[in-house]
């Protein structure tokens, strides 16, 4: 059940349909679509995975044809192995107390 600071995406990601964040127009707006997907990520809670998958579900929404769909695939995955491998890094120096801020949103990705 949608508690009231729930978003229609937050319902849509429940339900398991396939969403990306995106910016119609980023200079218009003073968007910035990093920070987006730190904050809905981490503002609800979800894990490095929903951010993934909302990564994939932007390519696959792309208006690209499937060869160069594949090649962003690709080159996000090994973008996000390589966030990945750092990440494992940084948790495996820190402390007990820098593991807990990494759970944090600021820290999502960390």
């Amino acid at each position: 059940m949608a508690g009231p600071h729930d978003t229609s995406n937050q319902r849509e990601v429940r339900a398991g349909l396939p969403i990306d964040l995106n910016s119609d127009d980023p200079t218009m707006h003073r968007a910035d679509l990093g920070k987006e997907y730190v904050d809905f990520v981490g503002r609800n809670r979800h894990g490095p995975n929903l951010a993934k998958q909302l990564v994939h579900n932007g390519v696959d929404a792309a208006l690209l044809d499937n060869t160069e769909k594949v090649a962003l695939h690709r080159l996000f995955d090994d973008e996000i192995s390589a966030l990945d491998t750092e990440r494992v890094r940084r948790r495996q120096r820190a402390g007990p107390a820098d593991r807990i801020t990494g759970l944090q949103p600021e820290g999502i990705l960390r």
